[in-house]
């Protein structure tokens, strides 16, 4: 049901973006508070999932201007939540957004590395942990 409610804000938001642009304000608000305030995995999981589709195309402010990416970093240790976050982290490292953001990228950058370390050690055998992991750590390690 709520995969159903934030789909259906997703392609609301995506039919209007040109025209109400500003309104994705709320859907912003509506993600961050509820990945600070949430105990629900499922509820989280869902709103990761919207998060990452909306990334794309959202105005480059309210990723970078906001506590949206501390939030989500504090999600990637999380083995429920890694595979999900990790998506929304690729996404906008993947974003173009010149030099404006510079700081900001670096930041999160610097703070993904020291948790993916921790995660998952240099000295880790790849090939070794693939084959002893969970489905969910394979996903992980291949998304990675």
């Amino acid at each position: 049901m709520l995969v159903l409610f934030f789909w259906f804000m997703f392609v609301q938001c995506h039919d209007y973006f040109f025209v109400h642009c500003s309104e994705f304000q709320l859907i912003h608000e509506l993600c961050l508070y509820v990945l600070s305030a949430s105990q629900r995995t499922e509820l989280i999981r869902a709103t990761l999932s919207t998060l990452h589709a909306f990334l794309s195309w959202i105005p480059l402010g309210y990723i970078f201007e906001s506590p949206l990416l501390e939030t989500l970093l504090k999600f990637f240790p999380l083995p429920s939540y890694r595979n999900l976050t990790l998506q929304c982290l690729t996404e906008i490292a993947a974003l173009n957004f010149g030099d404006f953001y510079n700081v900001q990228y670096v930041n999160m950058y610097n703070v993904f590395m020291v948790q993916l370390q921790t995660i998952l050690p240099p000295t880790t055998n790849i090939p070794e942990a693939y084959a002893h992991g969970s489905s969910e750590e394979q996903v992980s390690a291949l998304i990675t």
